[in-house]
């Protein structure tokens, strides 16, 4: 198996910070984003009497990103296609979730089992948001209401209940990975298109 975990935390540095460029956060900031969900990582979750768990890395700080570049979109028309997105990204990724749960045997390159849901979460919301900040939103909300409904597709596969954890993983959570992957091919495709019409 490809050691996606040994190289992890460097991968998610390297693009969560160039993504954060790409999303108009100024070098510097995007740095201090980074950092701040790296250490993050080493905070306690939020603990609930019900159960669930809520960690600061992999969930309270995306959210956070996504809540304030959805509060600074540009205008209305932008803010409903993020949130539209977003549903659709989570009605995607369960739905798939739940068709067709993936097998660690047979999807590429034996992709560490926390990041394949986010890998596919991304490319769903950038289909959906197009843009660099609809995609990120998408990305990461919907991914972040798919976990929320742990206990609904625990249900659906007549499995037992147990506690619900949202951006479990950390800063390498699969929120934090389909917003990121989101971005980067919303970024991709955008200067690809802004070439070929430059020719």
């Amino acid at each position: 198996m490809f050691p996606w975990s040994a190289l992890g935390g460097l991968v998610y540095a390297l693009l969560g910070w160039r993504a954060l460029l790409a999303l108009r956060f100024s070098a510097a900031a995007a740095a201090a984003l980074v950092g701040g969900a790296l250490i993050a990582h080493r905070l306690p979750p939020l603990a609930f009497l019900s159960g669930w768990r809520i960690h600061w890395a992999g969930a309270v700080v995306p959210t956070a990103i996504s809540l304030y570049l959805w509060w600074a979109a540009g205008t209305a028309r932008e803010k409903a296609r993020s949130l539209l997105a977003a549903l659709g990204t989570l009605a995607a990724v369960t739905g798939l979730s739940l068709l067709s749960p993936l097998d660690p045997d047979v999807f590429p390159l034996g992709i560490d089992p926390l990041w394949r849901w986010g890998i596919i979460a991304g490319a769903i919301a950038y289909l959906l948001g197009r843009s660099r900040r609809a995609a990120f939103i998408a990305g990461v909300l919907g991914a972040v209401a798919h976990q929320g409904l742990q206990p609904l597709r625990r249900a659906w596969a007549g499995r037992p209940g147990g506690p619900v954890d949202i951006g479990g993983a950390g800063a390498l959570d699969a929120v934090v990975v389909a917003g990121v992957v989101a971005v980067l091919l919303a970024e991709a495709v955008g200067e690809v298109r802004e070439r070929l019409k430059a020719r």
